[in-house]
């Protein structure tokens, strides 16, 4: 597989006109279908960002949250970095988003489309990164992204057409929609982001315990 020749939003739309969809695995773009003679193809991350954007556009399947949604606030360790804040790849972008991410541990709230129950999550332990919300070549939609701590890598699947629906006390509840793998429906998803792991915990055994009362 090699480099196709669009790495801007005018490519985006050129790819989705030809029936061209993002893959489950960013920067990969799966053929129309049909087309027997061509294989998947990499485009650079924010093309495949794009894309993904569109296709839930015109799939309908855009989120609107249950509440109203809170509105973005900027600047250091906010967790919100907004598209014109640097030229994309620069030093400049580089330090103002880490500058700007909100260190955070992170439980993803469901599993295809339905709510996990707590005492599932607390089988496991939830990941901790640095959270940043994005709207690059998606404005006036944003997406999440949890980062390792090197902001190296992406430690779950991005969250698109995210929305902050709660925050409190440094807890935030993000709801928004996930990407399926190939061949999988994108469905309704939700993060569920406190500053510690213990912190975390206290919120799902809490959730455990009105569950249980609740059955």
């Amino acid at each position: 597989m090699h480099q196709l020749p669009c790495s801007t939003i005018t490519g985006a739309r050129r790819l989705i006109a030809s029936g061209w969809r993002p893959d489950d695995e960013p920067g990969r773009v799966s053929p129309p279908p049909g087309d027997q003679q061509s294989a998947c193809q990499w485009v650079s991350d924010w093309t495949w960002q794009a894309m993904a954007m569109m296709a839930l556009e015109v799939r309908g399947e855009v989120c609107a949250g249950t509440r109203r949604p809170i509105a973005p606030t900027f600047g250091p360790g906010t967790g919100w970095y907004p598209s014109a804040a640097a030229a994309p790849g620069s030093v400049q972008d580089r330090r103002e988003l880490r500058a700007a991410a909100l260190p955070a541990t992170v439980v993803v709230l469901r599993r295809r489309g339905e709510r996990i129950p707590a005492a599932q999550l607390l089988r496991t332990e939830p990941p901790s990164g640095l959270l940043v919300c994005m709207d690059r070549y998606t404005a006036p939609a944003w997406y999440g992204c949890l980062f390792d701590d090197k902001m190296e890598r992406e430690l779950l699947p991005r969250l698109m057409h995210l929305q902050l629906e709660r925050e409190s006390g440094g807890v935030r509840l993000y709801a928004g929609i996930e990407v399926g793998d190939r061949g999988d429906p994108d469905r309704r998803q939700a993060w569920l982001c406190t500053p510690t792991p213990a912190r975390m915990r206290e919120i799902l055994l809490a959730m455990a315990e009105q569950e249980g009362m609740a059955g």
